[in-house]
């Protein structure tokens, strides 16, 4: 049987999202015999496969259940059965679409303020599928039309939870805290997001972040030294989340951090609001770079600008002649002295949140503390500027990034207007800015050979790296260039 490492990653990630349903189980159980498992997962269970399961569970073990059908008495007849069967503490979740269909979120149906607080921030979503099925919920959920339904429950005994986890997980009064689990994004890199819920007024104060494999825990371990660091350099600056704590849960390593408030960028994202929402992207990215010195660029460019064009010259070497990776180098040689700033690296409209007119970023897995300005600008306004025409996942991209940096233009004036913004506030001479969009298209290519090699568990085809994004852009910026 093929690892998981072996699989192609559709198969990988169609077995990865199956099991998500373990991140409900948000703390470890007691050591077990090997004999006595500590999770047992049942679909459509009968009473008699609910005694066997509960028997075969060790104190404090875990049941987690799902019913395809529709039940008559829903969550009351269901209760009864576990209850009959020993189990105790039952929590109930509604996956949708379904667990075996890539679920998008895993709602608590027995907690009101979950529900009200999730319904109320898909209903102000600008998307009307998404404000036409936040309507549609609440009635299946007031009428127990629910298909599937999943129930997690613990058999009596076994160990208690240690005074950070009851923290995390209950109620001052001790009760449990609900939690909706997040399990969107395409790919089985995806990180899976618990948020708890205390009450329907007060916002979630925590975010869990959960590695769905083993090779995804270091990102995390990534992402929680660089919220520390950046909040030991800049302790005002807002926006951005505080790492709590970095434990294993669930089998998995996980990261708490502090919620971020507000709703995504990408849902109030158009044509028209594209101007004022790139121009607060951008003084917040002002306000991310700080009062920074100017470094000489021997300090810096080994680091962050030959070592990925060197990357960028080995992976893309099929499609990607020596004399365009040596023009890249002589432009990229010519970079004078710059700031030293955290990157983000991954500062896109589907990682920034508003809350009225507070702008903050999410996933910082792949964020740079010591990187270079502007790049993260380019990043943004790039994919904003090709979101808002439609084009970012159907092309062609060509006529319209031309667009963006054309100053004539509607979206082009909006990018050039950022621009000077950001490289007055931050201190850098704008006639880089060209020289930095090609850095940062060398830098990003990278992120897509790595989906590419995992699409097809070996080096990609000379016709999958020629259709690259990234590469795309970086020709196009290439060919920009003044020499």
């Amino acid at each position: 049987m093929s690892s998981l490492e072996e699989l192609p990653e559709q198969a990988r990630n169609d077995l990865l999202r199956r099991v998500d349903w373990r991140f409900l189980v948000q703390h470890e159980n007691e050591p077990a015999a090997a004999e006595q498992p500590g999770v047992v997962a049942l679909v459509n269970p009968d009473q008699r496969a609910l005694a066997a399961a509960a028997a075969a569970l060790p104190p404090g073990g875990t049941l987690y259940a799902e019913w395809y059908r529709p039940q008559l008495g829903g969550m009351q007849r269901l209760g009864r059965r576990l209850a009959a069967a020993g189990l105790e503490d039952v929590r109930w979740y509604w996956p949708w679409p379904r667990p075996s269909r890539h679920p998008v979120f895993w709602l608590p149906v027995d907690s009101p303020e979950a529900l009200k607080y999730f319904l109320g921030q898909r209903q102000r979503a600008t998307s009307l599928r998404r404000r036409l099925l936040a309507s549609v919920w609440p009635w299946a959920l007031r009428l127990r039309l629910l298909v599937p339904l999943c129930a997690v429950a613990r058999k009596p005994g076994g160990g208690g939870e240690d005074a950070v986890e009851h923290a995390v997980l209950h109620h001052s009064n001790g009760d449990p805290v609900s939690w909706i689990l997040l399990t969107g994004g395409r790919r089985s890199v995806n990180k899976v997001v618990g948020l708890p819920v205390v009450d329907a007024v007060r916002k979630p104060r925590l975010v869990v972040k959960f590695a769905r494999t083993a090779a995804e825990e270091e990102p995390l371990r990534h992402e929680s030294d660089v919220l520390k660091a950046l909040e030991d350099a800049q302790p005002e600056l807002t926006g951005v989340p505080r790492a709590l704590f970095l434990e294993r849960r669930s089998g998995r390593l996980a990261l708490g951090e502090t919620a971020l408030e507000g709703e995504p960028l990408i849902w109030r994202l158009t044509r028209e609001r594209l101007d004022p929402l790139c121009t607060a992207v951008t003084e917040w990215l002002v306000g991310l770079a700080g009062s920074v010195e100017h470094h000489p660029a021997h300090v810096w460019h080994d680091r962050l600008v030959a070592a990925p064009l060197e990357r960028f010259a080995r992976s893309f070497a099929a499609v990607v002649s020596p004399e365009e990776i040596d023009r890249a180098r002589a432009t990229l040689s010519s970079i004078d002295a710059l700031p030293l700033v955290c990157e983000q690296r991954d500062c896109a409209p589907w990682n920034v949140l508003l809350a009225g007119d507070q702008v903050s970023v999410a996933d910082w897995e792949s964020a740079e503390p010591s990187g270079l300005p502007a790049v993260d600008l380019v990043y943004f306004l790039t994919n904003a500027a090709l979101l808002v025409a439609g084009v970012l996942d159907s092309g062609p991209i060509a006529p319209w990034y031309a667009d963006s940096l054309d100053p004539d233009s509607d979206v082009g004036g909006t990018v050039g207007r950022c621009e000077t913004l950001y490289c007055g506030r931050v201190g850098i001479d704008a006639k880089l800015l060209p020289r930095l969009r090609l850095l940062c298209w060398t830098i990003h290519a990278q992120s897509e050979y790595r989906r590419f090699e995992l699409d097809a568990v070996a080096e990609p085809s000379p016709d999958v790296l020629g259709g690259s994004l990234f590469l795309e852009l970086w020709r196009m910026e290439l060919a920009r260039q003044a020499f």
